[in-house]
């Protein structure tokens, strides 16, 4: 065997992103809590970084300042910094399910040892109150006997809200039917046919239960007026409010104003004055050198600060100008809208409008929006200006259908379609069943049998 070392020259092109390139993308595509956990992380690793207090007067220094200064006048704030709302503080704090739950374990009277399988157990509760761990691989889960489980899990179903704990619907509204003293025979006998009162079968019910159809009638009317999800009541996970990033307002004049909200702008300050006097006591090359770097790197993060906020008040400002009508008039004049086209008239990549808007909220007159809120593809048909319909506004009119439905007059898919077409929407009937699905609108035949029984 042969073995031959030989030397060549080739030619090979390759992509190097830059340090800056990345933490660009990066920031870009932070929300606000990421955002100022990685500032803060900065401003940890970062001598001459910190972050700025309200308090301090020096203007022109740090990043919420500058944009203050560019931006002008604000849409929903005037006079200084300090005077600006705090939209936080208007949401109240709520109290979570678990927390709600646990205080209340705290409070009764049990065994050490189900006061621990009981706190486990409503740990394991989802969100809208129900226990949908399958109780036996539960109890080996956590090492306990299933006599324990089940005692912990009976507990547990005693505390408010009515209906928490439960396995599934029907246990969920025996529960609260329990706690208000009406879990009679027939009752409990027509809980365990929930198949049959989706269907409507008033017949067949009174049948089972052992009691006339009108009777049953009034059972169903009950069964109505109960929870199907009390944990929903309540928080059970919290969450962080969504705060608006980009705030829209009409000027006296009329026009639409687009800001930043600079509540939500970081104050953040690279110190060069305490760069240039550290600089000038330091004698030692490798210290002068890791100064030098933490000025480069925070001068960067500046940059690229500078860079998200700029970029998101170019789209955003782009989304309401070809948006406009819909500020103005509402979701009816809402237009196709793509990340492509915004993009395409930015002169930016689609990729960083998709970062750019990721998590991003707009308030205006209308509410609180997420901005992809404004992207829908063009469906079918032309709208009033020649650019069909974006996919929101068909959903809306098939809810506003739907909602003007009478129990002797449910509409199919198939008509509900064939009415949007008369309307200018071109628009398949599994595409209105798709969007009937998105808005949790029974099907047509569910419609039917929901309308008999409140007609009962």
């Amino acid at each position: 065997m042969n073995i031959a070392v030989n030397l060549g020259v080739g030619v090979r092109q390759s992509l190097t992103i830059s340090r800056e390139m990345v933490q660009a993308v990066e920031i870009l595509q932070y929300d606000r809590e990421e955002l100022a956990a990685f500032l803060r992380e900065q401003v940890e690793k970062n001598p001459l970084l910190r972050m700025k207090d309200r308090a301090e007067a020096a203007p022109g220094q740090g990043l919420g300042e500058r944009w203050r200064r560019d931006s002008g006048d604000r849409a929903f704030a005037t006079g200084a910094a300090g005077d600006a709302p705090d939209i936080a503080s208007s949401i109240g704090e709520e109290v979570t399910l678990s927390a709600h739950l646990h205080l209340q374990l705290a409070l009764v009277k049990c065994t050490p040892e189900v006061r621990v399988r009981a706190g486990q157990v409503i740990d394991s509760l989802e969100e809208d109150g129900y226990l949908r761990q399958d109780p036996v691989k539960l109890a080996e889960l956590l090492g306990c006997s299933q006599d324990e489980m089940d005692a912990a899990i009976a507990l547990v179903q005693t505390f408010d809200p009515a209906g928490v704990c439960a396995r599934n619907l029907a246990e969920c509204l025996q529960l609260q039917l329990r706690e208000q003293g009406e879990l009679r025979p027939a009752m409990a006998a027509l809980l365990t046919h929930t198949d049959l009162i989706v269907k409507g079968e008033v017949k067949r019910l009174a049948a089972i239960c052992g009691v006339s159809e009108s009777e049953v009638r009034v059972m169903l009317r009950k069964l109505r007026s109960l929870d199907p999800a009390p944990g929903r009541a309540l928080d059970c996970t919290p969450v962080c409010p969504a705060l608006p990033d980009v705030l829209v307002d009409l000027t006296p004049t009329g026009a639409l104003k687009v800001e930043l909200n600079p509540d939500l702008i970081p104050k953040l300050l690279l110190d060069r004055s305490y760069h240039a006097e550290v600089s000038s006591q330091i004698r030692e090359k490798d210290e002068k050198s890791y100064l030098d770097e933490c000025m480069r790197s925070g001068a960067l993060l500046m940059r690229n600060l500078d860079r998200r906020f700029t970029t998101m008040l170019r789209i955003c400002r782009e989304i309401v100008r070809r948006q406009e009508a819909y500020f103005r008039h509402g979701l009816s004049h809402l237009r196709p809208l793509t990340q492509g086209e915004i993009a395409q008239e930015l002169g930016i990549h689609e990729s960083t409008v998709s970062r750019a808007t990721a998590n991003k909220y707009i308030l205006c007159s209308r509410g609180l929006l997420p901005v992809k809120f404004f992207f829908s593809e063009a469906l079918g048909g032309t709208g009033t200006d020649g650019l069909g319909h974006a996919s929101e506004t068909i959903r809306r009119r098939i809810r506003e259908v739907v909602d003007g439905e009478t129990p002797e007059k449910i509409l199919s898919d198939d008509v509900i379609a064939a009415l949007l077409h008369g309307e200018g929407i071109d628009i398949a009937r599994r595409t209105v069943a798709k969007y009937r699905s998105q808005l949790k609108i029974p099907s047509s035949a569910d419609r039917r049998r929901l309308a008999r029984l409140e007609c009962a």
